[in-house]
């Protein structure tokens, strides 16, 4: 009877070491799963920062070709108005 009582702990065991196994497999897949989303998102946010930077520089380009040309206009302004200045006082 004490041999059949170990066979039965042993059989539990093995059963128990084998769920456990399998276990640890659905938890090693999981985790898998989980970088490759992780990657996955990584790239994206990469992407669209990448975008994002581009069209700041776009941005950047944009306002600074703004600013070149206030300032031309500013100096043909100011040009302008003492070239309409001394008219006036001739």
């Amino acid at each position: 009877m004490q041999f059949g009582g170990l066979g039965v702990l042993a059989v539990f065991a093995w059963l128990l070491l084998k769920g456990l196994l399998k276990q640890q497999e659905t938890n090693a897949e999981y985790q898998k799963e989980l970088a490759d989303n992780q990657i996955k998102i990584a790239d994206l946010l990469n992407n669209h920062l990448s975008v994002l930077l581009r069209s700041q520089e776009e941005e950047y380009k944009c306002l600074t070709e703004l600013c070149q040309s206030f300032v031309e206009f500013r100096a043909k302004w100011e040009n302008h108005r003492e070239l309409t200045k001394e008219l006036r006082d001739k």
